[in-house]
């Protein structure tokens, strides 16, 4: 056997991946994976904060709206019985809650 073909015998040949090479194309996948996987939850995330944002302000306007319909109705602009039961109601609640006399936290 010449002296070169024992050379290219006992070195790897360029085809074969070395170990070297596979861990560092096995953490690449798992670095895109993440990036990947990081930018879906965060788009995900900034989705759901902007529910949240639109459903409180949702909450507020009802809020805002049920305030100025029983404005109107104890002003005598309004009168419809479904809107004076629902006064009523509050108004029952009102009275429950200050029965039970203020917070014991908030003070």
């Amino acid at each position: 056997m010449s002296e070169e073909e024992a050379r290219g015998q006992s070195a790897i040949s360029p085809g074969t991946p070395s170990v070297g090479g596979l861990i560092l194309e096995f953490l690449g996948a798992v670095s895109s994976r993440s990036k990947t996987e990081v930018s879906r939850a965060q788009s995900q995330g900034r989705l759901a904060l902007e529910r949240r944002s639109l459903q409180q302000d949702r909450q507020n306007m009802l809020a805002k709206l049920g305030r100025e319909a029983i404005a109107l109705l104890n002003g005598g602009e309004v009168d419809h019985p479904g809107l004076q039961r629902g006064a009523e109601r509050i108004r029952a609640l009102d009275a429950q809650i200050d029965a039970l006399g203020t917070d014991p936290a908030s003070e």
